[in-house]
């Protein structure tokens, strides 16, 4: 004999069959507000710590800098005091530049490389501007090479090495740039809206 389905069944079983389907997009829900909230606090994290970054990187080419005092019995070389000088300079550049290392290493496994990608440019200027110092010690030691201590030499790597007051010089714009693809990728995901330039960019 078959089994007819009553009416009567069928509403009774409907509440249990409309909790199931609400706790499906429920927990649905929570997952999707959870990967959201992790992806944020991850994005806000990495915008802070590239900021942090690019402002030691600027804050290290400020034009005037305090150097340690010596006693008359240490009797410093100017080459000493330069390096003990740019060595101080240079560490909130070495912690900032950890620092950012330890999001992006986070933002690898979660996201993968390319946030590594857009940044490129800004680890370039680090290290250019570290070049220029290396080149500018060097020239200031006993054995300077003689291509180092030419009036052009000491023009290109002030340049560098030192920014103008307002932050409006060449080198210091070039920071600023460095970190434009960057917070393009990254805005998004903090609930800003990517610029019109950036998405049709994307589209090509």
């Amino acid at each position: 004999m078959s089994q007819t389905v009553s009416p009567f069944s069928v509403v009774e079983a409907l509440p249990a069959w409309i909790g199931a389907v609400c706790a499906v997009i429920g927990l649905r829900t929570w997952q999707h507000q959870l990967h959201y909230k992790e992806n944020y606090e991850l994005a806000r994290r990495l915008l802070r710590a590239a900021y942090k970054y690019r402002d030691a990187i600027n804050q290290a080419r400020f034009p005037f800098s305090y150097r340690s005092e010596h006693s008359d019995e240490d009797k410093p070389t100017y080459q000493s005091t330069e390096q003990e000088s740019w060595s101080r300079r240079f560490e909130a550049v070495n912690a900032s530049k950890r620092e950012l290392g330890a999001e992006l290493l986070e933002a690898e496994v979660v996201l993968g490389r390319r946030f590594i990608n857009e940044l490129q440019a800004l680890f370039e200027c680090d290290k250019d501007l570290y070049g220029c110092i290396l080149e500018h010690l060097d020239s200031i030691g006993d054995a300077s090479e003689p291509e180092l201590i030419t009036k052009e030499a000491r023009i290109a790597r002030r340049k560098i090495m030192f920014a103008r007051l307002d932050y409006q010089d060449e080198f210091s714009q070039r920071v600023s740039r460095a970190l434009e693809a960057f917070e393009q990728e990254i805005r998004p995901m903090l609930g800003y809206k990517k610029p019109v330039k950036a998405m049709r960019s994307s589209k090509r």
